[in-house]
């Protein structure tokens, strides 16, 4: 989180050399199936699913160079795939790449109906979380950040305990996610004293001056 808003680029293990020829075979892999599935060469029901397994792997080693790619492969429509459509995204996010706001929420507006249609929690509950720190560091942070207070009003979800929103919101660069992370003091102060030390580092960690006056 600490790279965020700041343009350094994720380290990775790989040297440039092996990253670039690891993500050009997978891309080219990627795009033979989709090639495959055009043409009815194989299961169009379980073929995106495998594709977006393998755009996670491709969003892990080339971000910025395969965003738009990625996205694409986001969007399609798969069975049982919320936690890849978030995973994407999230991993394009962390990428240091802009993440364009409207096309996002489209994509995460189903995983997002997915959850509504079930009783929040166990796993669905991980997801929402999981969802919601991804949402202030699109590129309209504003636009994400008022999503977040849509689905906490929604889902009655204690967003202290979500130690990654917290840091997302201080890290986004963005006026609203402070004033969310002082809103959240408020929310409920017996949940805000057991998860201070979340809260705290979170806070410390942004770079904008309002940040600093709530400590």
């Amino acid at each position: 989180y600490r790279a965020i808003g700041v343009g350094a680029p994720r380290e990775t293990a790989l040297d440039e050399a092996r990253r670039r020829r690891y993500s050009s075979a997978v891309r080219q892999r990627i795009s033979t199936l989709l090639d495959e599935r055009r043409l009815g060469a194989i299961d169009a029901r379980q073929h995106p699913r495998r594709i977006k397994e393998l755009a996670l792997l491709l969003a892990d080693l080339d971000p910025a160079g395969s965003d738009d790619f990625i996205l694409d492969i986001a969007e399609m429509p798969a069975a049982r795939d919320a936690y890849l459509r978030v995973d994407l995204v999230e991993a394009l996010a962390f990428g240091c790449t802009t993440v364009p706001t409207a096309r996002v929420l489209g994509i995460l507006d189903p995983v997002i109906a997915e959850i509504r249609s079930h009783r929040v929690g166990g796993s669905d509950a991980s997801l929402l979380h999981q969802l919601l720190r991804v949402l202030p560091l699109l590129d309209d942070p504003a636009s994400g950040i008022a999503r977040v207070r849509d689905l906490q009003s929604e889902f009655r979800l204690p967003l202290l305990t979500n130690a990654g929103l917290l840091m997302a919101l201080a890290r986004c660069g963005s006026e609203d996610g402070v004033t969310l992370l002082r809103d959240l003091t408020k929310l409920d102060r017996r949940l805000f004293q057991d998860h201070a030390e979340k809260w705290i580092t979170a806070v410390s960690s942004s770079q904008l001056p309002s940040a600093k006056s709530l400590l």
